[in-house]
């Protein structure tokens, strides 16, 4: 008798732990780990990101506040070097009401200002031609999925951006190259 009470409980038990585990298909999960991964004539490359918090603070946007271009990974390889980072406002008073949505891609250009909170910042390099340097062509998009807070510190708030985004970019023999990507990074706004 106490076999089949202790195999109902066991049965119960694995039940529950296998129904109560199972991921929720209607929201992005999200990994111990930052990565990016891209996409390039069908091939994907994807690299995990380690150091989260890393940037260039106190650079200006399309908005008159304070914002922190957050360094989001390079891929290299001997065709092509594809960089990434992710404008965002730095002070948690004005980040703290961002929304999951589209946003825009803007050219990799430290001095260029016209960038907004979210939008990704990139550049590709076609290492194929004499001349490596490629064009962002417009209509590139960086959709956030998921943004969720994370830890805080008595003076600094994470939070966790989920995003994906599609680009295309026009090397110097006027081929088009388009690429396409996900990844998850994580920022760090000030409180």
């Amino acid at each position: 008798m106490k076999n089949k009470i202790y195999k109902i409980i066991s049965i119960i038990t694995v039940f529950a732990l296998v129904t109560g585990c199972s991921p929720n298909s209607d929201s992005p999960s999200t990994s111990n780990t930052d990565y990016l991964e891209i996409t390039i004539d069908g091939k994907s490359y994807k690299q995990d990101i380690f150091y989260g918090g890393t940037g260039l603070s106190g650079q200006s946007g399309c908005v008159n506040k304070p914002h922190f271009l957050q360094f989001l990974g390079q891929i290299e390889n001997s065709a092509f070097s594809f960089d990434s980072n992710i404008l965002h406002l730095e002070n948690d008073v004005d980040f703290k009401n961002s929304v999951v949505g589209a946003y825009a891609t803007k050219q990799e250009n430290i001095t260029n200002s016209s960038a907004c909170n979210l939008d990704l910042v990139i550049s590709f390099e076609d290492k194929t031609q004499s001349v490596k340097t490629t064009q962002l062509i417009t209509g590139g998009k960086n959709t956030i999925t998921s943004i969720k807070k994370g830890k805080s510190t008595d003076t600094e708030y994470e939070y966790i951006i989920i995003g994906n985004f599609s680009a295309s970019f026009k090397n110097r023999a006027n081929v088009i190259i388009p690429v396409s990507g996900k990844y998850q990074i994580t920022i760090v706004v000030y409180k």
